[in-house]
């Protein structure tokens, strides 16, 4: 059977969306998503405490490459908007 990732695949959270697109949309469907989905490598990828690059996993830190650590900051700030607005609609 053909394996959908290759060997150094990883992927986050916010990858699922425009995986799933993938997967069940048509061909020629479009979407919109945060980030690519989990069948084009990501160089980095993170959680709340950890982030992977190069193969391998690391504990985020005051130690995180800058280019990283910029990374991880703009995907955290997109979120935090989009949870401002999403609360900020609801009370319409």
């Amino acid at each position: 059977m053909k394996s959908w990732y290759n060997d150094k695949s990883v992927g986050d959270h916010m990858q699922l969306a425009g995986t799933l697109a993938e997967i069940v949309g048509h061909a020629g469907f479009t979407y919109a998503s945060l980030q690519a989905n989990m069948f084009e490598n990501q160089d980095v990828v993170f959680n709340h405490r950890l982030y992977a690059a190069d193969g391998k996993i690391y504990m985020q830190s005051s130690d995180t490459d800058k280019k990283n650590t910029d990374y991880i900051n703009s995907m955290r700030g997109v979120g935090i908007t989009y949870n401002k607005l999403r609360k900020f609609n609801s009370k319409r």
